[in-house]
């Protein structure tokens, strides 16, 4: 039949909707005798531009102009049919098959506040302010669209409120944009895209879904149905806990993103994430996946993170294409029940995707010994160029709570001859300096893998050290580091708890007395120990772990972070004995602590140089043995501390690079 024809036989019901002065648009819905498939059966014709008045629209006009932008679209589809069952060939398809990353490669994505869904937007919707921006933003690698938050109504003719995106910062609100400001627009989008990469992180998850059905039938079809069951979704989750992560998720209807076989589309911020071949079925996965994202702060996610629903992937924002698809195949792994098969789907097939992450070498060490099996065990994970500024500091974290060792490195992989940048965690926290980790990562890069280097440089939060061997060459085992020091002594504290709470203590057991102060230092702000001075090393052998985190008051900003408890006797050789507790864990060698106790001995002993010979672990079973020389200048004052110590290399490994 003709089309012509057919057009003859539409039900038409119009009704005008306001835009702009200069732009007219009809909604129409349509019932073809079931020629148009049902997902085309809702349109919006543009009318064409206007004058500053709307000319008068008659029925027969509309009637035309449907006819005539309809014709068009009914080409694209395959021109006429003559049966039922040969049309359902000439209207859009979905795309059937393994997504492949397809996005745009881009460093941020802006999205100006609209004043009405996208899902009433003609086919074409642009603006003076969003065709100037993508202009400028060509340079800077972004993307200009239109979003809508049901109630955040905004004129365009007042301008618009931004929210961007960006690959290395997340997110930034601007809360007016006009052609007036947009010169101050861009540079504070380009401030926020072009600096170093941030650990910013964001408290919401915003989850746009491209609804532009006037754009392609298909978003308009299944992009509203995943929209609403989203919105569904959201409610009922939010409703079972109001208080939850779910009332910090927003989901909004995006303009045109861009591959209409792939709908429904949605953006997924600020982790970055482009996702297709989303179905309404799919929605409470999404919402239950950003709401396990959100029991912490979110933010982009790197060029190595595993992808979020990898059946789902179109790409990420802040990587190439080639990068994309290397994420692709280095995370996924497509396979069939039969070998052979094209990689189209069919409906026989069976999706298999393992989940591949990252994995990273890692080697432990025992320190402060030449003995395997004793001193203080140390895992450092080496972390390869690509990976570094990705891997976040929860990602070390949980690796370091999976060694569950009292210190964890990673070991930031670089050139030969450049300082080695190091990050100390223990179990639960980031140190910015510790002995053992120290020593073990100078005695690794001297000893395990370039036996030729006489010094390296280690890079930590306190600052650059430089580590030796202890007597010019590697035959005596040992190496030696300038510890970065800001030393600095306390009033001494008579902790009311620390000494009534040991059972097996009494107050002779204490050279204080159960009453006395007790001296506390700090080696670095925010690394401090009260030192416990007891009388004999039975009652160091006596003494239990502190059940409670400990904590002094009044240290003000050098109590921020780390305070240990550590005991020590000195014996009549000269050799002091020591044990380290952090609440009820005691650790078998504590170089920081041992500097500290060395300092404060220093100190009062005067100037001159100061030899320290430490013996700690015993009572576990993992003797370490730790010097420390310490420089006390004319005025009294520390010149420098001296820590060395011998390692041995244990076991080597891999371990995966969790998904978070």
């Amino acid at each position: 039949m003709p089309f012509h024809a057919l057009a003859n036989r539409w039900i038409v019901r119009w009704a005008p909707i306001a835009v702009s002065s200069r732009l007219f648009t009809v909604r129409i819905e349509l019932a073809v005798s079931g020629y148009i498939h049902p997902a085309d059966c809702l349109a919006y014709i543009r009318l064409g531009q206007m004058g500053d008045k709307c000319r008068p629209v008659t029925r027969t006009s509309i009637k035309k102009d449907i006819i005539r932008s309809l014709s068009k679209r009914w080409r694209t589809f395959g021109t006429t049919a003559s049966t039922r069952t040969s049309q359902s060939a000439n209207v859009p398809e979905y795309f059937e098959g393994q997504l492949e990353p397809n996005a745009p490669s881009h460093r941020c994505y802006v999205l100006l506040h609209a004043s009405q869904p996208p899902s009433e937007f003609p086919s074409v919707y642009k603006t003076p302010l969003s065709q100037e921006l993508q202009a400028r933003a060509r340079k800077w690698g972004g993307i200009i669209n239109f979003s809508w938050f049901p109630g955040a109504q905004q004129a365009a003719s007042q301008g618009h409120a931004a929210t961007v995106f960006s690959a290395s910062s997340g997110r930034l609100e601007i809360p007016h944009v006009s052609l007036e400001n947009v010169d101050e627009v861009e540079r504070a989008i380009q401030d926020h895209i072009e600096g170093p990469r941030s650990e910013l992180t964001s408290q919401e998850v915003h989850i746009y879904v491209c609804t532009h059905g006037a754009r392609d039938c298909r978003c308009g079809d299944r992009g509203r149905k995943v929209y609403d069951a989203l919105v569904d979704s959201l409610n009922g989750t939010r409703e079972r806990d109001p208080e939850g992560p779910a009332s910090r998720i927003r989901i909004g209807e995006v303009g045109h993103i861009g591959g209409h076989k792939f709908a429904g589309n949605l953006l997924y911020f600020p982790q970055g994430e482009w996702l297709g071949l989303v179905k309404p079925e799919d929605a409470p996965a999404i919402v239950a996946r950003a709401c396990q994202d959100l029991k912490q702060d979110v933010k982009p996610l790197g060029r190595l993170e595993p992808p979020v629903f990898p059946a789902h992937w179109r790409g990420r924002m802040g990587l190439t294409l080639d990068e994309q698809k290397e994420l692709h195949a280095a995370f996924m792994r497509i396979e069939t029940e039969e070998a052979g098969l094209s990689r189209k789907w069919r409906a026989t097939n069976v999706e298999i995707i393992t989940i591949m992450a990252p994995r990273l070498n890692f080697t432990t060490l025992d320190v402060f010994t030449s003995q395997p099996f004793s001193g203080n065990p140390l895992a450092i994970v080496r972390v390869p160029k690509e990976l570094q500024g990705t891997l976040s500091q929860n990602q070390k974290q949980i690796i370091a709570r999976e060694f569950n060792l009292s210190e964890t490195v990673f070991l930031h992989e670089g050139e030969r001859d450049d300082p080695a940048t190091i990050d100390i965690f223990t179990t639960d926290a980031e140190l910015p300096f510790a002995g053992h980790p120290t020593v073990g990562s100078g005695w690794y890069l001297l000893s395990a893998q370039d036996q030729t280097r006489g010094t390296v440089t280690l890079k930590t939060k306190a600052g650059s050290i430089p580590v030796s061997w202890a007597d010019g060459s590697a035959s005596s085992g040992k190496v030696q580091l300038r510890v970065p020091t800001n030393f600095k002594i306390h009033p001494s504290y008579a902790h009311p708890r620390v000494k009534i709470l040991q059972p097996h203590l009494g107050s002779a057991d204490y050279a204080n007395g159960l009453d006395g102060a007790e001296a506390v230092a700090s080696i670095v702000k925010g690394m401090t120990f009260l030192l416990l001075q007891l009388a004999s090393e039975d009652a160091l052998a006596r003494l239990q772990p502190f059940p409670e985190r400990l904590t002094i008051p009044g240290l003000g900003e050098w109590g921020a972070g780390f305070c240990g408890l550590y005991a020590f006797y000195k014996r009549d050789d000269g050799i002091f004995r020591t044990r380290m507790f952090d609440g009820t864990l005691e650790d078998p060698a504590t170089g920081s602590a041992a500097s500290t106790l060395a300092g404060w001995l220093a100190k009062q002993r005067g100037r001159g140089t100061h030899t320290i010979n430490i013996l700690q672990g015993v009572e576990m079973g993992r003797k370490s043995e730790i010097d420390v020389v310490v420089e006390i200048d004319g005025a009294g004052e520390i010149a420098t501390i001296t820590l060395s110590g011998c390692a041995v290399q244990i076991m080597e490994g891999t371990v995966a690079v969790p998904a978070v």
